[in-house]
């Protein structure tokens, strides 16, 4: 069998690989679909793995926002806002007396006297 110079041009164009025989070649693409099928199923199961995690942790932020922003959370005590409050007595506040009103002894006021003194001519 002798081979033209038309075909000679067409296979130097055509790749290597289909010089090769058709049973190697079938062979090898058998083996990248398997190996692309295993990657596949793997994706796919990373893929039901993290939307199972994705749903869990919107149901918990779900929860969280309800237990902090629900009905009954304005009945919940919660922290106190600033220092003074923590402080804060449970005795009821005292009402200013009115009138005047005088000061306690330990607060009295020393007495000062001022005198004038004029001069005579």
């Amino acid at each position: 069998m002798t081979i033209t110079n038309t075909a000679k041009c067409i296979l130097n164009q055509v790749p290597i690989f289909v010089h090769a025989p058709v049973n190697i070649l079938i062979t090898e693409l058998q083996n990248q679909l398997a190996l692309m099928q295993a990657k596949l199923d793997v994706l796919q199961e990373d893929k039901v793995e993290m939307q199972a995690r994705i749903d869990h942790l919107l149901a918990e932020l779900k929860l969280s926002k309800s237990q902090k922003y629900g009905k009954k959370s304005e009945k919940a005590p919660r922290g106190t806002f600033n220092e003074t409050e923590q402080h804060k007595s449970t005795e009821p506040p005292k009402h200013h007396k009115k009138g005047k009103q005088t000061l306690a002894a330990h607060l009295a006021l020393p007495l000062i006297w001022h005198i004038q003194v004029s001069a005579v001519h």
